[in-house]
């Protein structure tokens, strides 16, 4: 059953005059009793003994209201919901419940309906006309077989529930939860516990139990790795020391010497071949058949070999005297203890009776 939303823009007045040219969509909600349904007690309190909302909070719902109102002129119904809501929840009055249930049923949230029409049944009391009460309890038994309640137990307690994501509180749950018949998504939940997520159907007017037990996350061990004593250390013997016999040494003499020979044999060698082409020049000097040309090579071929033969010689001669250097020197080194025990002499003599020792030190 769906009826046309009544206006209260009368609770949200900001000033009399406003009040009664609220504009009016189907039954209006002033039309339920008369001048006197809602009294005040006091200028500061509202006939449920609540404080009354100032000036600018009444303005800032009744805004609310008349843009909750044009949205749902406009089919926008989801946006009138939440307008009507929000101008309830700065100046309560229970009338705007009415409406807020009217557009839920037209969303089809039931649950939500249902519980704006028992609050506003309840707070309404004597107040409403026997009309308005019978059209609600009709819209109330319509919902009941739309809603069903669903009571969650939760092992262990502390644990937040979720329906449909959104959280309807902690467990242990103080009541059952209302909610629209169908298929819903349950989530429990808490720290270091595994999440658990489970889907219910529910049937209209049914009431049924859920019950939870939550797993405790399996948590990680310490490793204790125990290790064997480490072996004892075994160290291999030291090596046995290799005598050094050394190795022979180069005596700078003999390399001298050798070189001196060898460069002397070379320049004999030099010498030899130099004057076997000098005499083949002078021989041929005087003879007329021999060409310049041939004069000339004899001639160059001595003197290369002549001139070969000096550096030979030359070089003989100092290869020579570093090894007469180096043989001098090793002929003049002694070793210490041969020059003491050469300055050193001890002699005993014996002559008939007297023995006579004498030395050198």
């Amino acid at each position: 059953m769906r009826r046309a939303i009544g206006t209260w823009c009368v609770v949200f007045a900001v000033s009399t005059s406003s009040v009664a040219h609220g504009q009016e969509v189907g039954p209006p909600l002033a039309a339920e009793g008369d001048a006197g349904a809602h009294p005040e007690t006091s200028p500061d309190a509202d006939a449920a003994g609540r404080t009354e909302p100032s000036a600018e909070v009444r303005k800032e719902a009744s805004e609310r209201f008349q843009r909750g109102m044009r949205l749902y002129a406009e089919g926008e119904h989801n946006l009138a919901l939440i307008e009507f809501e929000r101008a309830y929840q700065l100046v309560s009055d229970y009338r705007g419940l009415y409406n807020i249930a009217q557009v839920a049923i037209s969303l089809g949230r039931f649950a939500r309906a249902r519980v704006a029409l028992e609050t506003y049944l309840a707070e309404g009391k004597d107040q409403l006309p026997e009309k308005r009460k019978q059209e609600v309890e009709a819209d109330l038994e319509m919902l009941r077989g739309r809603t069903a309640h669903l009571s969650i137990r939760v092992e262990p307690t502390g644990a937040e529930v979720l329906v449909d994501d959104v959280v309807v509180g902690t467990s242990p749950l103080e009541a059952p939860l209302l909610l629209d018949a169908g298929e819903h998504r349950v989530v429990v939940r808490k720290p270091r516990y595994v999440p658990q997520t489970q889907r219910v159907v529910l049937a209209g007017a049914e009431e049924i139990p859920l019950e939870v037990t939550l797993v405790p996350e399996e948590t990680e061990q310490p490793v204790v790795i125990v290790r064997d004593p480490d072996p004892p250390v075994v160290r291999p013997p030291p090596p046995t020391p290799v005598p050094d016999v050394g190795s022979p040494g180069i005596d700078p003499a003999s390399i001298a010497w050798t070189s001196a020979a060898a460069l002397a044999g070379g320049a004999l060698v030099t010498g030899i071949v130099g004057l076997t082409a000098a005499n083949e020049h002078a021989e041929l000097m005087g003879r007329p058949d021999v060409s310049i040309a041939e004069r000339d090579r004899l001639a160059s071929k001595a003197n290369d070999f002549f001139l070969a033969t000096d550096i030979l010689v030359a070089s003989a001669a100092v290869a020579a005297g570093v090894g007469l250097y180096f043989t001098l020197i090793e002929n003049g080194k002694e070793k210490p203890e041969a020059r003491r025990a050469a300055g050193r002499s001890l002699e005993l003599r014996a002559a008939g009776s007297r023995v006579s020792l004498s030395g050198r030190f």
